[in-house]
């Protein structure tokens, strides 16, 4: 009997350890777990911003391209109009 009571202390001792142990751990797992939410947060916030930039990139990106497609022919025109009349200056010359 006496044995008996000495191998439950000595479990019971062994598994207060562990409990203790466990509990600690936990606290950690507590601690690294709001510090990955703060961290989530932080990116979540981050992401929004930089997809509100790329939003608005590719709406002036857009505007560029709509630009460029809507003087393309009157430029080619003012680049031909330009050159014919620096031939035309230089006949004369000739």
């Amino acid at each position: 009997m006496e044995t008996s009571n000495e191998e439950l202390k000595s479990t019971n001792e062994e598994m207060q350890s562990t409990n203790e142990e466990m509990q600690s751990s936990n606290e950690e797992l507590e601690t690294s777990k709001e510090e990955l939410q703060s961290l989530n947060e932080e990116l979540i916030t981050v992401n929004t911003e930089l997809q509100t930039k790329n939003d608005e990139l590719s709406i002036v990106n857009n505007d560029m391209k709509n630009l460029m497609e809507s003087i393309d022919i009157p430029t080619i025109f003012l680049i031909i109009i330009y050159v014919l009349k620096d031939l035309l200056f230089m006949l004369p010359r000739l």
